[in-house]
C-alpha cells in the first residue's frame, strides 16, 4: 500500500470537469454519493458548491437545474453573508459558469458515456488523494502501537476498495455473462493416487491442504515427493509440441531439513530412483562415484529395474541423475529457512510474509515466463514458532495457528494463484500413544485443535509399524465425500510413500496382508463383523467398496 501517494494529484482543470459532471449527471452523482464527501474537496468554493448539491439531493432526490443552483447559492448567502470569502465567491461564479456552459464540452456533454468514464476515474483519484493524506497524518500523529496492525489492515482494505472503485458501476449479477466459462475449477492430479482419491481427483488453485504425522514418520518424504511430482508435471507440459505457455515452479519451504545435502539427496532418491546409500557415499568424488555402467547394474538396480534390464533400456544411476537435475532445476525452488543457506543465514524468522517475498524475488530473478504451481511448507509449527514478528502472542493466543493458516490461504494460495501444502506435527499427547492403526484427527494437531478450520482438506498419518506400514486418513474434506483410511508404506531408501494394494486393516485393528489373512482364516464371522462395523463408520456397505489399487508411483 502506497500511503505517500506517488501519483500526481488531480489537476485543477480535471477537478473542475469532475464537479461539472457530478452536478449534471445523475448516474455519476449516485455512484459517488455517500462516499465522496464535502471534506474531500480542499478548496473553499468546491466545498460550498458540493454542500449545496448534497443538500438539494437530500431534499428533492434529484439534481438541481441551473436556475435552482444559483437560487440555492443566493439563499445560503442571504442566511450568512460571510459564508464565503471574497476570493471564493469569484471562484464559485467561475465554476458554475463553466459547469453550465455546454460549449465548454463540445460533443461530449456531461451526460455522455465518455464524460462518465472520465468522472469515475477522476473521482476515484480524488478519493485516494484524501485517503492517503489522512493515513499519513494518522501515522505522523503517533498511532498506538497496539493498533498499528489493525490500522494497516483497515488501510489496505480501504485502499483496495478505492483502487477498484471506478469499476463498480454496474449491478452485481449472481450469474453474469459467461459465468459457466470463467474461473473454471480445474482439478489436477497431485501425482499420488492415495491422495487424489480423497480430493475428488486432485488439487485446485486457491486451496490449501494440511498433512499431519508424528515426528520422524514421513512428512518431509511426502513434501519432497509432492515437490518433485509437481515439477515433473510442469516439465511434461513443456514437452508438448504446441506448448507456448509459462513454466510452472514448485516451491518447497523447509524449516527443518536443509537443502544441502538432505533435500537434494531426497529429491534424487525419488525423482531418479537412486538408493540412499549411493548418494551418501559420494563424498568429495561427487556424481563421478555413481554407477555409470549400463552393463553392470548395482544389486538394488537389478531388482528395481529388472524389466528395463531385460528389455535392454536400463540406465544406470549416474545417467538417471543427469537426466533428472535439469528439469528439477527448471521447475523446483527450495527456500532453505533452516539457517544453513550461506546466502540467507538469517532466513526463517519472517513468517508468511518472508515466504511470499522470497517467492516474488525468485519470480523476478527468473524473469517472465513462469508461474507458481504450488507451495509446500515443511513444517508449519516451526514456521510459527520462529516468526519473530509475533511476540508474546505465540504462547498466549490459542487461535494463532488457525489465523496463520487463513493467512496462508489468502496470502499464498489465492494471491499467488496456486495450491499450498502445509505439513504439521501431531501434538505430543497424541503422538505418544499412537499405534499404527489408531484413529487420529486433525484436531490432534500440535498447538491448536482448530488449526485446520480454514483448510480445504486435512490428512493425518499415524505411526508406522516395524514393516514401515501405517495408515492415512482424510479427516476434513470440503468438496469430496468421505473415504475410509488407506494403508501406506514408507520406503525410506528411495524417499517414497505409496499405497500397496495387498494390505488392509483387519477386524482386530492390525495391518495384514490380505492373502495371508485369508489363508489364516482371519475373515471368520466375528472378524468380518468387526470389519463391517468399521466400514459402516465411513458410510460403506461392504469391504468391496473400499478404494484400493493405489500403486507405487
Amino acid at each position: 500500500m502506497n500511503l505517500a501517494g506517488q501519483s500526481k494529484r488531480l489537476s485543477g482543470a480535471h477537478k473542475k470537469l469532475l464537479f461539472s459532471v457530478l452536478l449534471r449527471n445523475e448516474s455519476v452523482f449516485l455512484h459517488f454519493n455517500g462516499t465522496l464527501t464535502v471534506e474531500h474537496w480542499l478548496e473553499e468554493h468546491y466545498r460550498f458548491a458540493y454542500r449545496i448539491l448534497l443538500d438539494f439531493w437530500e431534499e428533492n432526490e434529484r439534481l438541481p437545474t441551473e436556475a435552482e443552483t444559483y437560487t440555492e447559492v443566493e439563499s445560503y448567502r442571504e442566511e450568512d453573508p460571510d459564508i464565503l470569502s471574497e476570493v471564493a465567491e469569484g471562484e464559485l461564479e467561475d465554476l458554475l459558469n463553466y459547469a453550465y456552459d455546454d460549449e465548454n464540452f463540445g460533443v461530449d456533454q456531461p451526460a455522455s458515456s465518455k464524460m462518465e468514464s472520465f468522472a469515475y476515474k477522476a473521482g476515484k483519484k480524488l478519493l485516494l488523494e484524501q485517503f492517503q493524506q489522512t493515513a499519513v497524518e494518522q501515522l505522523l500523529s503517533g498511532i498506538n502501537v497496539d493498533n498499528l496492525s489493525s490500522f494497516f489492515q483497515n488501510a489496505a482494505t480501504q485502499s483496495e476498495i478505492l483502487t477498484h472503485y471506478e469499476h463498480s458501476t454496474s449491478q452485481s449479477k449472481t450469474f453474469g455473462k459467461d459465468w459457466d466459462k470463467s474461473k473454471t475449477s480445474i482439478t489436477l492430479s497431485t501425482g499420488l493416487d492415495f491422495l487424489d482419491k480423497y480430493m475428488a481427483g486432485g488439487a485446485r488453485v486457491g486451496e490449501a491442504y494440511g498433512l499431519m504425522a508424528p515426528y520422524g514418520t514421513c512428512k518431509t518424504t511426502l513434501a519432497v515427493m509432492l515437490w518433485c511430482l509437481a515439477a515433473k508435471q510442469n516439465y511434461a507440459e513443456t514437452l508438448h509440441d504446441e506448448f507456448e505457455g509459462d513454466k510452472g515452479l514448485s516451491f518447497l519451504v523447509t524449516y527443518e531439513a536443509p537443502l544441502s545435502n538432505e533435500i537434494q539427496h531426497r529429491a534424487l532418491m525419488y525423482a531418479a530412483m537412486v538408493h540412499r546409500t549411493s548418494l551418501d557415499k559420494m563424498g568429495m568424488d561427487g556424481m563421478s562415484s555413481l554407477n555409470a555402467d549400463p552393463e553392470k547394474p548395482l544389486p538394488y538396480e537389478k531388482g528395481k529395474f529388472k524389466r528395463d534390464i531385460e528389455e535392454g533400456i536400463f540406465q544406470p544411476e549416474f545417467v538417471r541423475v543427469q537426466k533428472a537435475i535439469p528439469w528439477l532445476n527448471d521447475h523446483t525452488v527450495c527456500l532453505d529457512f533452516t539457517g544453513s543457506d550461506p546466502e540467507w543465514p538469517s532466513a526463517g524468522h519472517g513468517g508468511i510474509a518472508e515466504i511470499v517475498n522470497r517467492i516474488k524475488l525468485e519470480m523476478r530473478n527468473r524473469g517472465p515466463g513462469y508461474y507458481v504451481k504450488n507451495v509446500i511448507i515443511d513444517y508449519f509449527g516451526l514456521m510459527v514458532d520462529r516468526d519473530s514478528s509475533l511476540g508474546p502472542q505465540k504462547t498466549e493466543d490459542h487461535k494463532l495457528y488457525q489465523k496463520k493458516v487463513e493467512e496462508i490461504v489468502q496470502g499464498i494460495s489465492i494471491k499467488l494463484q496456486c495450491h499450498t501444502w502445509i505439513l504439521h506435527q501431531l501434538s505430543g499427547a497424541a503422538n505418544s500413544m499412537l499405534s499404527p492403526t489408531k484413529s487420529v484427527h486433525h484436531t490432534d494437531a500440535k498447538g491448536s485443535k482448530s488449526w485446520a478450520e480454514n483448510l480445504h482438506f486435512a490428512f493425518v498419518i499415524g505411526n508406522l509399524n516395524m514393516d514401515s506400514l501405517g495408515q492415512i486418513a482424510c479427516t476434513k474434506h470440503r468438496r469430496a465425500g468421505r473415504v475410509p483410511p488407506s494403508v501406506i508404506k514408507v520406503d525410506g531408501e528411495f524417499n517414497n510413500v505409496y499405497a500397496p494394494d495387498n494390505y488392509h486393516i483387519d477386524g482386530k485393528g492390525k495391518i495384514v496382508d490380505k492373502a495371508t489373512a485369508e489363508a489364516a482364516g482371519a475373515t471368520d464371522n466375528k472378524d468380518y463383523a468387526n470389519l463391517q462395523a468399521q466400514n459402516n463408520l465411513y458410510g460403506l456397505e461392504d469391504e468391496s467398496k473400499v478404494n484400493e489399487g493405489d500403486n507405487e508411483i
